[in-house]
């Protein structure tokens, strides 16, 4: 489980495909515990294991389904990633309890101003719609935001 809270901004520092597998190479800051072979991290939202701890950061491994429902595939080398690390039990929680297993992909439609504030409006398929509920938490590319706004073809939040 996850918050939905940035810890880090890592860099892609390399994609390697093998069949329908995908490997990232992230490049990251120093982790305070240091990361773990084995261990849950979310990668713009996407629950992933560390298959493997390097210098600069880590690798992880991507499956088909993986590929298929999230964004990860379109990242270009140097592209910047969001990561958490899992939510240790009994830490606390400081956004919404978030899995890591992504449901789909949104398309931001519009970004305006309002107020100090900006709204994002994304639209989605239909059948992700069907499953965000008004002031209900979603997580875009791993950042747990509100749902403000709910229409048949899309959703907004606001930052």
């Amino acid at each position: 489980m996850f918050t939905g809270l940035i810890q880090q901004v890592g860099k892609l520092a390399a994609k390697e495909t093998d069949g329908g597998s995908l490997r990232l190479i992230i490049n990251t800051q120093k982790w305070n515990p240091p990361l773990m072979e084995g261990e849950s991290i979310a990668v713009n939202g996407v629950c992933l294991t560390v298959a493997q701890v390097t210098g600069e950061g880590f690798a992880c491994a991507v499956l088909e389904e993986t590929i298929r429902c999230s964004n990860l595939n379109a990242k270009q080398t140097g592209a910047p990633l969001n990561l958490e690390r899992a939510v240790r039990l009994g830490s606390p929680l400081g956004g919404h309890l978030i899995t890591g297993h992504v449901e789909g992909l949104g398309t931001l439609i519009r970004r305006m101003n309002a107020g100090r504030d900006w709204r994002l409006d994304f639209s989605c398929d239909i059948s992700l719609l069907r499953l965000i509920v008004p002031k209900g938490s979603i997580a875009c590319d791993g950042i747990s935001l509100t749902v403000a706004f709910l229409t048949d073809s899309s959703f907004s939040v606001n930052i």
